[in-house]
């Protein structure tokens, strides 16, 4: 079973990189992850699996835009496009990764999870102190992107040794 959604959430996320970040002009990365995040949360016959993958990727981008425009007034379009972008890397690498080991022994799906976990917690965009919103997806069980809100993702990318 988690192969089969393994296989599933690589192929979509694969093809999520393939037809919105990488076709796209710099300034529609972030409204193109959030409109095709809303594509999925608003069918209901959508894949629970996908539509888990959409629900943080939604909340992951509106948090981002609210939180600068809550603290700088406005958002920065190309700030948001490199953060969407690279937000879309960082859970294409890890769901890659856990695809490449799932026969591994648990141990090893474990240490992958810790090391995407950690280095979203310790990349903050904002260090906002409430956690409760911020850790989300870690605290809240059944998530599959257990992933801080607060990320500066394109530092959480590069801490992983990703592109």
């Amino acid at each position: 079973m988690i192969h089969t959604i393994m296989k599933k959430l690589l192929l979509l996320v694969l093809l999520t990189i393939v037809t919105s970040a990488s076709q796209l002009q710099a300034q529609e990365v972030f409204q193109s992850i959030v409109d095709n995040a809303k594509l999925v949360l608003d069918d209901p016959n959508a894949d629970p699996f996908l539509k888990n993958v959409s629900t943080f990727k939604f909340k992951a981008m509106q948090y981002m835009c609210t939180t600068i425009i809550r603290l700088e007034g406005s958002a920065d379009g190309k700030f948001l496009d490199q953060q969407a972008a690279a937000m879309n890397d960082f859970i294409t690498h890890y769901f890659s990764d856990m695809a490449i080991h799932q026969s591994s022994n648990a141990e090893k799906q474990k240490a992958i999870m810790t090391r995407y976990w950690k280095a979203s917690i310790d990349h903050p965009l904002f260090k906002d102190s409430n956690k409760n919103v911020t850790l989300e997806f870690i605290k809240t069980p059944g998530y599959i992107t257990p992933f801080s809100l607060d990320t500066n993702w394109v530092e959480a990318v590069r801490s992983l040794g990703k592109k």
